[in-house]
């Protein structure tokens, strides 16, 4: 099985965005426009003094722009005026600006992978920009100390006038605090009390004082350190009251009868009147995350080209796709459509990735203590945050990660796992539905394969004797073995089934034939072994409408859990009354309905989270 950062290479070697500046658009009137204008003319020596202390330059150009390989950004006289913002708020803002571009500078490569993961979720979008512009607005303190009070005055009356956030959701209580807090401390926000607490817990993360927002937000603190102190700490939380919103959020629907026909569906959209007013009132940046995004991005390419030497991605591209096999058309196909499947759902795949690592631990009953302190532990203990910092700081690796010293003796579980995705075929499915399905099964064959080939290695070095295995089907007009049941899953494999779930033309709905053909798959063997536990199977199945046999897939559904396989159904889209009552039929309690096809990939998440917490 090939490498994992084989693949990082095609996921990640794209070709430069393009340099065009974007046109500075005014609506103000020609007094406006020139008072707008007299306002940097008159402070340019002062911004240009900030700018030459960051390192970078900060000039008049056709709207704002960055150009990170020179560290240059230019800027709309007009912009600031527009938002009616003071000659002071346009100063600190234009040094909070220059910040963001410094720190971009610092790590590019930390920055393009940060922005791939966050995008997909507004919510991991909305927390790292507000610890970022806690880390950001520290500098400017530190740098401009004369204009504190004009940050006080935007965070007080412009940004989070209200300290009272018990009306937020509680995941974005969390949020709002850790930056009001830090650019109020004269006053402390109202939250629910478990938020409160938690809020409360980052101030004294290690029981001995160490303030965690502190250490990671201090000036010059790497961003990469960064980044991993709030994947660990912070984000974790904050998902959870998320979760915990989510669930309040769906008894809610259920009280208001809103989940009839179904379990009702709560994903990211139901709080996103919130996200539009966090956006809407937090500190504008003129520079839009997309085109930071892309700047990022072609820096960081640049960075590495000109690290590995002239033109690295040909030489890189022709070896990956000669080890795997791949032809021209499939390369395209990877490099193209498969890489940007991917990206959308490769944040998807980091809870999965947290439970197949407790997997891996708990295949032994393990009396566990933490080591002493190396350079590659399992994580970094939380009294050593402080001096981590410290020694990355100064080019020090830091000793500050301790692994686990195991004793070990055999448990009973499953030894073997396999996972069934049947997919809709039919002509009724393309377009968005089939994008979104798409996306499922990249997730799925991406984690599991993930995981499988951490299994080997374990097999190899600990006799971990766990096996996944997967399959992917399709149904329309005839039933397609997309992809044959095994541990393997080499990208040719990968990029031909999501080429295929991009273009269903099926005439029919005969999802009983795939059905049928699982529960073929199941012979004595298999049988014996789901009953005596040594063997988990689940079926996860996908459709848009109804069946053209009813009573053949019911019947095959009922067989498959009678026989022990966990079997599911999820039916996506606005669905007929008749279709809906077919599914509810056929499915019962193990189907699901999602209006919104875009939730799809985190049903399938849920699904997997579920079959494997206890395996």
């Amino acid at each position: 099985m090939m490498e994992r950062q084989k693949f990082e290479y095609a996921a990640s070697d794209f070709a430069p965005p393009g340099e065009e500046t974007p046109e500075a658009k005014s609506p103000l009137t020609p007094q406006e426009t020139l008072a707008a204008e007299s306002f940097f003319q008159e402070n340019l020596k002062a911004i240009q003094d900030y700018a030459r202390a960051t390192g970078v330059e900060f000039r008049p150009g056709r709207g704002w722009a960055i150009d990170l390989e020179n560290k240059v950004m230019t800027y709309d006289p007009s912009w600031f005026a527009e938002r009616q913002m003071s000659p002071k708020e346009a100063m600190w803002a234009s040094c909070h600006e220059m910040e963001h571009l410094r720190d971009w500078v610092s790590d590019p490569a930390a920055f393009e992978r940060q922005f791939a993961r966050i995008k997909v979720k507004r919510r991991l979008h909305l927390l790292y920009n507000i610890v970022d512009d806690i880390f950001v607005n520290r500098n400017v303190d530190e740098r401009f100390p004369a204009h504190r009070d004009t940050k006080e005055k935007l965070y007080r009356e412009r940004l989070f006038p209200d300290a009272d956030m018990s009306a937020a959701p509680r995941h974005l209580q969390y949020a709002y605090a850790l930056i009001r807090e830090r650019m109020l401390p004269d006053e402390a926000c109202v939250l629910d009390t478990d938020v409160r607490a938690e809020v409360d817990k980052l101030r004294n993360i290690d029981g001995k004082g160490t303030d965690l927002i502190e250490i990671l937000t201090e000036p010059g603190a790497p961003t990469a350190l960064r980044y991993e102190i709030i994947r660990d700490y912070i984000e974790p939380v904050y998902e959870k009251l998320f979760r915990e919103d989510a669930e309040k959020k769906k008894q809610e629907k259920k009280g208001e009868g809103a989940g009839k026909g179904g379990e009702p569906q709560v994903g990211e959209g139901d709080f996103s009147d919130w996200y539009d007013d966090f956006e809407n009132k937090s500190l504008p940046h003129p520079i839009p995350d997309a085109d930071a995004a892309a700047a990022v991005k072609k820096e960081s390419t640049r960075v590495r080209q000109k690290a590995a030497g002239a033109d690295p991605g040909k030489k890189a591209r022709e070896q990956f796709k000669k080890e795997n096999g791949l032809n021209d058309e499939e390369m395209r196909e990877l490099e193209g459509p498969y890489r940007n499947i991917y990206r959308e759902v490769e944040p998807l795949i980091a809870p999965l990735r947290k439970i197949f690592e407790r997997i891996i631990q708990n295949r032994k009953e393990r009396v566990r203590r933490l080591s002493k302190l190396r350079e590659d532990g399992v994580m970094m203990k939380p009294e050593m945050l402080a001096q981590a910092y410290a020694d990355t700081v100064s080019g020090v690796t830091p000793r500050a990660e301790a692994a686990y010293e195991t004793t070990e003796r055999d448990v009973s579980k499953p030894n073997d796992l396999e996972v069934t995705l049947i997919a809709d075929l039919s002509g009724s499915m393309k377009g968005e539905k089939a994008a979104e399905q798409c996306k499922s099964a990249v997730l799925i064959m991406e984690a599991l394969s993930e995981f499988e080939e951490n299994l080997a290695r374990e097999r190899a070095e600990r006799s971990v004797d766990l096996r996944v295995e997967t399959e992917i089907r399709g149904f329309g007009s005839d039933e397609t073995d997309l992809k044959a049941m095994s541990g393997e899953l080499p990208f040719k494999d990968r990029v031909r089934v999501a080429a295929a779930l991009r273009e269903p033309n099926g005439d029919s709905t005969n999802d009983f034939l795939s059905l049928q053909a699982v529960l073929a798959s199941v012979d004595n063997v298999k049988k014996n072994k789901m009953t005596d536990g040594d063997l988990r199977k689940l079926v996860i199945l996908i459709t848009d409408g109804g069946s053209s046999d009813m009573i053949a897939a019911k019947t095959a559904k009922e067989k498959l859990t009678e026989i022990g396989v966990i079997a599911k159904a999820i039916q996506i889209g606005e669905a007929s009354e008749s279709d809906q009552i077919t599914f509810r039929n056929i499915w019962g309690a193990d189907g699901a309905g999602i209006a919104k096809v875009a939730y799809l990939p985190e049903m399938i998440e849920s699904l997997l989270s579920v079959f494997l917490k206890d395996i």
